[in-house]
């Protein structure tokens, strides 16, 4: 007989910045909500690695953390291009 599944619950917050905002604090509250799940489901949080120790104790025990990134902050930038580059 197959074991009961569980529901698994992911926090996707990696673009929250180590110094967060209103959002950073969404996440924080979302945490602590989390806590009231039944203990069958599984909680997961994604964020990036500089604001894991931040997010982290908002969170029940059980959760899981993945932190595939370093920082938060944009990794693809537009190289910067002068004024006087551009032709009229």
């Amino acid at each position: 007989m197959k074991g009961r599944e569980t529901m698994k619950v992911v926090v996707d917050s990696l673009q929250i910045a180590q110094n967060y905002s209103g959002l950073g604090r969404q996440v924080l509250s979302i945490g602590r909500e989390l806590a009231r799940l039944p203990e069958d489901v599984s909680l997961e949080l994604r964020c990036a690695a500089e604001t894991l120790p931040l997010l982290s104790p908002a969170f029940p025990a059980r959760t899981a953390f993945d932190t595939p990134i370093a920082r938060a902050r944009p990794r693809l930038r537009h190289p910067r291009i002068e004024p006087d580059a551009i032709a009229e």
